[in-house]
């Protein structure tokens, strides 16, 4: 046993190393060339001198900032370009001790997350599903391409896989939940589907419970910006879902924009994708036995029908599932139980 978790170690440490050369080519081979990096960076720096990023923000600023293509700004339907900042506050609040002691490049940062999400999501699993729960993060061109080289902020990943690791911490797993919603957009999606999954198996009060204190975490590390700016503030962190947005991503909507089938407004994707997760938790609920397969995964599908559906909203979505499986934490824990 110990010359099988030996090499089990030493296959992990390489293949990570191997993860992070090439993670070191992709950053020091291309400097930033997204909005989304630069408007986060821009963002963190605002906020450290002293202002409240979502009331001076202003998204070509932040592209010139950087030495980046004006194009390269969101658009609206219009041809408008994006001028507020799009996503919650935890988003540069975690990275401005980093950006305050020098870091010149915040994709080191998510690097760094992304291979410790690899390690803590690996060891959850029983021995035969490690290489697998690897590869769906290390071996991921999604992952490479949109978290590290796009600098795609992974942390909301991060911060709710350790909520449902912890999820029997009443307290830790709801914090968890909490800074996840108050770091990207994609964890409100997952987040009924958590607690949903947090009610079957512990209970409503519990579930209640959660919800309270993860609602309590985001509100508290938005709620400052949002009072000095609410207009933008709200409107910021709404607009991914709500705004007017060109179309863009690798859903249902691409079908139409590449002429395969018709092409629908933007308010049929909205009410599909929004259906869709209706529809889903009144299933799960309904029939809870169905919420075993991968509550953590469930909720990415409907995003596959809106009206944007970009590349990295689905880039946690194969390793959640493995993760969030059931009978695989069940197996683990019986094999834990027997050798320990």
């Amino acid at each position: 046993k110990m010359r099988r978790e030996s090499r089990e170690a030493l296959a992990t440490g390489l293949a990570l190393a191997t993860f992070a050369f090439v993670g070191l080519a992709y950053i020091v081979g291309k400097g930033y060339h997204t909005d989304v990096v630069a408007a986060v960076h821009r963002a963190t720096e605002l906020f450290l001198s002293g202002q409240n990023p979502y009331a001076v923000f202003d998204l070509p600023q932040a592209l010139a900032r950087f030495g980046l293509d004006p194009e390269l700004a969101t658009h609206l339907e219009n041809g408008s370009v994006v001028h507020t900042y799009n996503y919650p506050a935890m988003s540069f609040l975690s990275l401005a001790p980093f950006v305050k002691l020098g870091l010149t490049d915040v994709r080191w940062i998510y690097l760094v997350e992304v291979m410790f999400i690899a390690v803590v999501a690996a060891r959850q699993l029983k021995p035969a599903w490690r290489a697998m729960a690897l590869a769906s993060v290390i071996g991921s061109e999604i992952v490479t391409r949109q978290w590290i080289l796009a600098g795609i902020d992974p942390s909301w990943a991060l911060y709710l896989l350790l909520a449902w690791l912890l999820r029997s911490n009443r307290w830790w797993s709801s914090v968890l939940l909490g800074l996840a919603i108050a770091d990207r957009q994609p964890a409100w999606f997952v987040a009924p589907f958590f607690l949903l999954a947090i009610l079957e198996r512990f209970g409503p009060r519990h579930a209640l419970r959660a919800a309270g204190i993860a609602a309590a975490v985001a509100l508290a590390v938005n709620l400052p910006f949002i009072i000095d700016s609410p207009d933008r503030a709200i409107g910021g962190m709404l607009a991914p879902i709500l705004a007017p947005l060109v179309s863009a991503g690798v859903g249902l909507m691409r079908y139409g924009a590449n002429d395969f089938g018709p092409a629908f407004p933007r308010l049929v994707y909205t009410a599909l994708s929004l259906g869709a997760i209706a529809g889903l938790l009144l299933l799960l609920w309904k029939r809870p036995r169905s919420l075993a397969g991968a509550p953590l995964a469930w909720p990415f599908l409907p995003l596959y029908l809106a009206w944007r559906s970009n590349q990295n909203y689905f880039a946690a979505t194969a390793l959640f599932a493995l993760v969030a499986d059931e009978e695989l934490a069940e197996e683990l824990a019986e094999e834990r139980s027997e050798t320990g």
